[in-house]
Parts: structure tokens; sequence; C-alpha cells
């Protein structure tokens, strides 16, 4: 960003007011967040400063291939690291927006430059000590974290270190070929090459392995990776990286934001290296290094190195130039370095005849060379070298044959045992190998094995540790089995087992007892594994992936007397589920394992375990969307689980308080969520508490206190926005939505809407997708788009196709009951009938709240064909239900049908009494859409309350509500405002609303969220604009003016 912008807005606290700065020979923009000369000028114009009442920002436009307009980002350096965040379109800057950027860029700042590690091995401890509350991570496999250490007799390839050079001036460089073309080697070479040069890159690598499909795991070695390249970045990403698998089980996405985000902080380059690319087969691991690609940041320059094409998406990446291929062509010796090659390897020249006829038969392949060229190592006999050359381009072409005829049998017996015991290792110490084999003299073996350059290649920074190269080891493999048979190697497993245990690798241990098929050994490792992870009192969510893969190689037979493995089985299918969420494959593998540990636990009167069992049933049942079975099973867990077992309980106390704010006491709900709020705090789990908050503040939103709910809903989208959670963001977005619809506050509610659904589409979540696109529906119908709001409802249950679990089936209700009201406003009565005779006939269990509005709907159908006396009977019982549950906007809704009902009826006084009843319940909250959406014949009935109002503060609301009725009352606001000599601003009108609404400055300032003292000034503004002295005046001029509304 340049030093000095051109154009500024500054906000001038003397004047409490915004002035915009820029050249003097162009005109300035309005300020009005709804002027078309401001949304002009910025389409016109690609960069400013804003400089708010919380910071200063620099904004930036973007634009993206084949669009036309521009996206804007905001920017903020702290020292010396840049800070960028996502803004919008530039219909999306308002004042408002701008001023929560601003903050939210300050809040970010760092007081502190973190410092560098000094030791890879602190690795381990990122993202463990400094989180207390939270399952700690397995402990990294520090060489996963290293490249290979490279022989020192390497041949130099200039040539293709000047290719991955090029591999700097992209984002990503995918270096591909078969096993043996020395991928892995050729990079590390060029590293090693280019490593005293001041100016290339910090690199970071790791080697990932079929383990790496979890993606937990996958992205907690990339972090770590990351961390080697940025020490202490990633600790975010960390956090929301066990919430992907933790209440309240955050999107993945949510984590990669905030890494990339604090990776563009960083303006020195590095390299990250992804080695063994190949192994990823995982489509969740795909699609987010497919996300992870396609926003790296410019200073980041990723190596991928695979056999095979690429498992992720290139096509975007070769659009933009942002991607190079080096593939096996590129990766060939070429003939000069094939004779250089030999020429260092031989202590023999080679006559140039025979260097073509290897180089025409092996194709520049680099292990074939090098195989060769041991063969011929130790022979100088024309005659014995032209049969190895023969023989080795024609009987031994197999790469499997000649290991074994070539470089195994022309070993030492003792050589040949050592290889094939100890085959069945993915990596060799000697200590280990003195435990397989039962002796005292590995370790001069692995000397002879690296003295013999025997495919044994050591582990970069590691003196202990090695491992053989994969085609050799895979050859060794498939001969031990030949060989010594299947009894052996189990033998070899089940004491490689015993070795890793001794030693604290349970992760080892385990996979070598499955080898071993000792069961129950396994079986004793994992539970180990889940009772130190149970020490935080938190389900085993890590190793997923790995722990799924142990116990799908336990027999049923053995899994049946172990419940604990059961459940931790079935948690790890369900975690894999909400991974996939559209997807029901496993769900009965999961009802039996929770089958068996149910009645193992039945039959030992276990019932602290029960509770366990049934506080995840209550989970699983409450993701399905079946809210009563649900709650009846959290109740039962709840009844049963010991005080200690926080993290059960709380689980169990969300289910049971969004169940009774369906199906109960909406006040009992708000004491269990406040409970279920103390013990996540408590427990440190600040993602899960953030969600229960949001669970609160339904609570508060179906007790009709708009404003309360407003306020949380406005605090929890601030940490949110920090935090980039997307998830909490898009609830947040659509309850405020629902907020500014009641408030008819129109544009805020459908900016907010529009927001939220973005995001529902961007994570595909299928409640909130369905309730942002009912609430933009909403407002087109408010807005006089009937056939638009009509044909958004019809779409979504086009696209919904038939429901197939609970929760899609009662949003398909939800959705159809609004289109039904819809189209009975427009006099669709055929539509209507249509809708109520299939909730008549409708079978499916719905929850309490959702039933009693679709009741309310159909009482509306029947006072349009004109059966007034049992709407009204069911009006009153569905009042009645309402006040006794404590779900008072249901009531408010109520009592407004049954105000038109009285009305049709004839009963007058009734009606009014019910009217003047609703106006005091709502006046303080502000309610308006309440009254609006009913229409004309509303509007009549307020015009004729209106004389019977004797209080101040009603009569005011009245006369609002009236005004709102009138269709151009907007348009006459926005013309009144001529009439006056200096226009009231956007957020003077707000002011002007709430205290001509009776409420007092301290009042205004916590609506607004500003200071007092900021009221203070633009209340004095408001008077001398409006040419007034007091508050009542001001109320009277505004009415005049008719800009109060």
């Amino acid at each position: 960003m340049p030093k000095s912008a051109r154009y500024i807005l500054r906000w001038l606290p003397e004047q409490a007011a915004y002035s915009f700065i820029g050249p003097t020979d162009e005109p300035s923009p309005a300020l009005m967040d709804s002027s078309d000369d401001w949304l002009r000028w910025l389409e016109t114009h690609d960069a400013f400063a804003f400089a708010g009442r919380n910071g200063r920002i620099n904004l930036l436009k973007e634009r993206r291939r084949n669009k036309d307009e521009g996206y804007w980002y905001a920017y903020r350096r702290h020292q010396g690291r840049m800070r960028k965040r996502y803004l919008g379109l530039s219909s999306q800057l308002s004042i408002d927006r701008l001023e929560e950027m601003a903050d939210l860029l300050h809040e970010q700042d760092i007081a502190t430059t973190p410092q560098p590690f000094n030791n890879i091995a602190s690795l381990n401890n990122v993202g463990n000590a400094t989180i207390t509350h939270a399952v700690s991570f397995e402990p990294l496999l520090l060489p996963k974290l290293q490249l290979p250490q490279l022989q020192k007799s390497l041949l130099p390839r200039e040539q293709l270190w000047q290719l991955l050079d090029r591999g700097l001036e992209h984002k990503l460089t995918v270096v591909s070929g078969p096993a043996g073309y020395g991928k892995t080697t050729t990079v590390s070479q060029w590293i090693a090459h280019n490593s005293t040069r001041a100016d290339f890159p910090r690199v970071g690598s790791v080697t990932l392995d079929d383990e790496d499909n979890d993606v937990v795991r996958f992205w907690r070695y990339l972090i770590a990776a990351c961390q080697t390249l940025h020490p202490g970045c990633g600790e975010e990403a960390l956090e929301l990286l066990r919430a992907h698998r933790l209440p309240p089980f955050k999107p993945l996405q949510m984590m990669l934001t905030s890494l990339i985000n604090e990776l563009s902080q960083f303006t020195y380059p590095a390299i990250l290296i992804l080695d063994d690319c190949h192994v990823i087969n995982s489509p969740q691991v795909i699609e987010s290094l497919n996300f992870f690609f396609d926003h790296l940041p410019g200073s980041l320059h990723c190596f991928i190195i695979l056999r095979g094409d690429p498992m992720f998406s290139v096509a975007r990446l070769l659009g933009r130039n942002e991607l190079l291929d080096i593939y096996p062509p590129a990766l060939a010796f070429s003939f000069e370095e094939t004779c250089a090659f030999f020429e260092q390897e031989l202590p023999f020249k080679l006559s140039l005849k025979d260097l073509r006829h290897i180089h025409e038969q092996l194709q520049g392949w680099a292990t074939g060379l090098r195989l060769l060229a041991r063969a011929l190592a130790d022979t100088a006999n024309t005659h014995t070298i032209q049969q190895i050359l023969t023989n080795f381009s024609q009987n031994y072409w197999s790469i499997r044959e000649y290991l074994l005829n070539e470089v195994f049998l022309t070993l030492s017996e003792k050589l040949q045992e050592f290889l094939l015991q100890t085959s069945v290792l993915p990596l060799l110490t000697a200590p280990l190998c003195d435990a397989l084999r039962e002796s005292q003299d590995s370790e001069q073996f692995i000397q002879a094995l690296q003295a013999g350059d025997m495919f044994l290649i050591p582990l970069y920074g590691s003196n202990q540790w090695a491992r053989y190269h994969p085609l050799f080891a895979e050859v060794m493999r498939q001969e031990a089995q030949r060989k010594l048979g299947d009894n052996a190697l189990r033998l070899l497993s089940a004491r490689a087992s015993i070795w890793y245990e001794e030693h604290g690798l349970q992760t080892e241990a385990i996979e070598a007892a499955l080898e071993a098929k000792a069961f129950p050994r396994a079986i004793k490792i994992i539970e180990q594994l889940i009772a130190s992870q149970q020490q935080d009192h938190t389900p085993a969510a890590q190793k997923i992936y790995s722990l799924r893969r142990w116990l799908q190689g336990l027999p049923e037979e053995e899994l049946i007397h172990h419940p604990d493995i059961c459940v931790r089985y079935a948690m790890s299918l369900l975690f894999l589920l909400l991974e996939d969420p559209g997807t029901t494959h496993g769900l009965p593998q999961i009802q039996r394992l929770l089958q068996m540990a149910e009645q193992y636990w039945r039959d030992a009167n276990n019932i602290e375990k029960l509770a366990e069992v049934f506080a995840f049933r209550a989970l699983l049942a409450r993701q399905e969307g079946n809210i009563l079975p649900a709650v009846t099973w959290a109740r039962q867990a709840l009844a049963w689980l010991p005080a200690t077992e926080r993290t059960w309980r709380n689980l169990a106390l969300t289910v049971v308080g969004v169940g009774e704010i369906l199906t109960g006491d909406l006040m009992a709900a708000r004491r269990i969520l406040l409970e279920a709020l103390t013990l996540s705090e408590q427990q440190g789990n600040l993602l899960y508490a953030r969600a229960t908050r949001g669970m609160l503040s339904g609570a508060s939103f179906e007790l009709g206190e708009l404003r309360h709910t407003a306020e949380q809903l406005r605090q929890i989208l601030h940490e949110a926005r920090i935090q980039e959670d997307r998830d909490d963001i898009t609830r947040m977005q659509l309850g405020l939505a629902n907020i500014y619809y009641q408030w008819n506050q129109l544009e805020e509610a459908r900016q907010a809407a529009q927001e939220a659904f973005e995001l529902s589409e961007q994570t595909h979540t299928e409640d909130t997708l369905a309730h942002t696109t009912m609430c933009l529906a909403s407002i087109e119908q408010a807005q006089g788009q009937t056939e638009q709001a009509q044909q958004r409802l019809t779409a979504w249950l086009v696209r919904m196709q038939t429901p197939t679990t609970a929760q899609s089936n009662q949003l398909s209700r939800e959705v159809r009951s609004m289109l039904a009201r819809f189209q009975l406003a427009s006099a669709n009565q055929m539509a209507v009938e249509r809708w109520f005779a299939s909730v008549e006939q409708a079978q499916e269990t719905l929850p309490l709240l959702q039933r009693r509005r679709e009741q309310l709907m159909s009482v509306r159908f029947l006072l349009s064909q004109g059966a007034l006396t049992p709407a009204l009977v069911q009006l009153e019982e569905l009042y009645t239900s309402a006040q006794q549950t404590g779900h008072v906007l249901l009531s408010l809704e109520v009592l407004v049908v049954l105000v038109l009902a009285h009305a049709r009826q004839g009963t007058y006084q009734k009606a009014h009494e019910q009217l003047h009843q609703l106006l005091q319940l709502t006046q303080g909250e502000g309610y308006l859409r309440l009254f609006l959406d009913e229409g004309e014949e509303m509007a009549t009935l307020l015009r004729n309350h209106l004389p019977q109002v004797q209080s101040k503060v009603l009569h005011t609301y009245v006369r609002k509500l009236l005004t709102a009725f009138e269709p151009q009352g907007r348009q006459r606001s926005t013309s009144a405002q001529t009439l006056l000599s200096e226009p009231l601003s956007q957020q003077e009108q707000k002011v002007l609303r709430l205290l001509a609404m009776g409420n007092s400055n301290a009042e205004i300032a916590s609506e607004l969220v500003v200071s007092v003292n900021t009221i203070r000034s633009q209340v004095q503004s408001i008077y001398r604009k409006l040419d007034v002295n007091n508050r009542i005046q001001a109320s009277e001029r505004a009415r005049q003016l008719n800009i109060n509304g």
C-alpha cells in the first residue's frame, strides 16, 4: 500500500462527522451509506484510506479474472507484518462496515514478536502447552518434518536446479514421476545447493504417509511444517483444527482461512514441500488442499512431490499461470548426465557405445542407473561388463528380480536374514532391531548396509533412525513373506509392538500388534491411549482416521467384550459422517456398536457408562433432527452422569436446552444453557462457549427480547469475525437479519441475510441455507416482490427434492408453510388448500414450536374461509399454551391474528382491547413487521385505535406504525430532508428515531454501540438542523417532515 493515500475518509470528532479528503480538482462524494454518489465513487476508484473512530486502515480493490467488478480488501500494518481482510463488493462498503473492520484489525495487532524455536523438537509443544482445555494432539513424528540426508557423491544436476528455480516464480510446483526417478533427492539437492544464498527462501517440509488421510492429522503436520518457516504462527489454526472434531464441530474451512490469513502476513518468501502426496486419497483432505492452493499467499511457494498425476485440481492454477509442472522427461538423466554419473561412480570408463546403449535402455531412470553402477563397480573385465549390460537390459529388466539376484543374494546369509527380519519396520533403529531379532548386533548390520549403499536412507538430523528405499523395502517384504512365512512375520511384529510400547510409541505399538494379529494386545494399548485422552474429560476426537482403521481390523467377537472401544469406534464413525453431511453410510454400524456397548453396561449395571452411551445417542439424534428422542436420551444421561464428567454433561445440557426452546419451557431452556455455558468456560472451550451463547440468543429471540438478542448477536458476530468463524458469522447474521426485519430495517436485514446465505452455500449447511432463503423471501415479500419471494421458496423446495432425514423434513415443512402464507396473501386459494390438505394428512412428528406455528398458519387459512368460530377456539388454545411455555414471540404472533379474528367477527371492543395489549407488549422492543405484514386490515384497526391511546409513548409508537404503513413513506422522508437547510446524516436519523421513541441518551448510546458523549454531540447537531430546542420539539418536527418513520 502507498505510504500517502490520495483519498482519505476521516472521522472528525469535533464535528461529529466524516470528512472526505481528495485532490482539489475532484468533487467529493456524498458520504451517505445509501448514496448513489458514494457507490459510484467506489466503483470507479481502486484505493483509499479510512481513519475512523476505531483506527486507520487502507482499502484496496482487487479485480478477479473475467469479473468486471472488483472486491475490496482492508490492510493494516503492524510491527512489519501486513494484515489483510476481505470486505466485499462496493455496495457492501458502508461506513459502519469500515468502522467494524478498523476495530477488528486494531484488536488483532500483536504486541510482541514471537520468539523463534531453538529446535524442531519444540514443535511437539506447540498447540499442546498453550491450550489446556482440549485434548492434546498426538506427538509429532519429527522425521516426517525433515528432508532425507544427502549422499556426498550425488551428481550435481544444474539444469534441473534451474528449472526448480523457476518454481519460485509460481505459487505451486508439481514434481511428478514414477518411483526411483529421484524426485525427493533432486529437490533436496537443490535446497542444499542454495542454502548458503542469503536471498533463498526458508524451507519447511513434511513427508506424508497413509495415516495422513486423516484430515486433522494431515493439517496438524502441515501447520507444524509452516511453523518451521514462521515460528509461532498457526496457533489459532491449531485451536480451530481441534474444534473441527470437538463440539461445536467447526467447519474445516474456518481453520484454513485462519492459517492462510496468518501466512499472508509474512512478507519474506518461504518454500513448503509436501513429499509423497500420492498416498493421499481422502476426499476431504483433497478438497481442503484445493482450497489451500487456490488461496496461497504470494510469499509462499509450495512444491508437491508425488507419483502420477496430482489428485487435486490444477486447472485454475494453470489458467492463472501459477503452476509449474516438472514431469519425468525433465527428471530423467540426460545422456551427458548419464556419462558424468558413470564417470563418477565407476573406477573405469565405459565406451561411448555402451553409454548410449544404457541411456536408450534406462531412459535416464535414476534408480536404474544406480543399480547398474552397483553391478558394474566390482568388475573391470570387458567380457563381464558386456554380459552384465546384456542381462540387465534383457533378462533382469524386472527390478524385483534384479534386486533379489544382484543385490540381496550377493550379501552374506546373516545380512540377508537381517534384511528379511527388519523389512516389517517402517523405520529402523538399532535397539528396535535388537528387540525384534533377540540379538545385540543390529548396529553393525546397519553400519554394513549404510557402508555398502544398500538402499538404507538415514533420516536427516538423526544419527539413530533410518528407512529402506521404498522399492527395496517392498521387494524385501515380499521375499520375507515367501521365505519366513506369515507366522514368523507375525512374531516379529509382536516383538516390535512390545518394544514400541515400552518406549512410549503407542501408535506404532498398535500398528505392529494388528500386523501380528495380536488383537487382545492391540485392544489393550488402544484402551490405554483412550484413557490418556480421557484425563482431560474430553472424548477422544483426535486420531479419528487411525482409530477407525485400527478398529475396522478387529473382529466383532473381540469388540463385544470392550464397550469403551465400541463407543470410541462409533464416535470415530460419527465424526467422519459429520465431515460429509450428505451421507448416511455408517449409521447402521454406529447403532450396532452402541447397542453392543449398551448391552454390556446394562449387564454390568454400570449406569455411569450407560449415561455416556445415552449422551452419545442424544448427540446422534440431535444431528439427525430427531429432537424429542434426543432430549429423552440427554435427560437420562444427565440423571446418571457424575458431576466430574463435564464434557458429556455439557453435550447433554445443550441438547436439552435446544430441545426446551423447540418443545418445552423457554425459561428452563435459558437456565439449562447457562449451566452448559458455565461448563464450557470452566473447560476453556471458548468455541463451544460461543456456540452455546448463540443458542442462548435463540432463546432470547423466542422470548421476544429483540434488543437484548441483537446486543448478544452483535457481540458474538464481532468475535466470530475476528476468528473468521464462518459458521458463527452465518448464524449470527441470520439472527440479526430476523431482528432487523422485525424493526422494518429491510436493507440492513437484506445485507445480513445475503451474507449468511452466501456463507451457507459455501459451507453446504442445510438448516441455515433454508432459513436464510426464508428470510430473504420475507424481505422480498415485504418490499412488494411477491412473485420473486414465492419463486425463491419454490426453487429451494425443488433443490431439496424428497426429504430423507427428520431435519430435512422439518425444514421442508417450514418452507412450505411460509410459501402458503405468501400464497394466501396473493389470494391463491387453491395452492393454500393443497398445502392445508397435505398438513392434515402429514404423519411426521414436528418439534412443538414448529407445530404451533404451522397450526397458526392453518388458522389463517380457516379465517380466509370464514370459519371464525373454530379459528378463534384454536387461537385461544395456542395463545394459552404459548404463554405457559414462555414463548413470548409466538404469543405475540397469535395475538396479532386474534385481533384480526375478533375484528372480522365484529367484536371490535375485544379486538381493540387485545390490540392495546399487543401494543404494550411490543412497543419496548420496537416491533414493526409484526403489524406491517398484516396489511391494510391492521392499518385500519390502528387508525381507529389511535384516539383511544392515552400513553404518550404508545401514541408515538402507533403513529410510527401508521407512518410505516404508508407505501411512499420512505421516499417522502428522503424528499422532506430537502426542506432542511442541512440534511440529517444517516446516523443522525437513527438517533432521531430512537429519541422520538422516548429513549434516553444512555439507551441510544447502548443501542448504537457508541459513547454517551457522541450521542450528546449528535443530538445537538439534530437540534441545530431542525431548528428546535428540546426533544419534544424535535420529535414533532420530525413527524411533520415525516423523517422518523
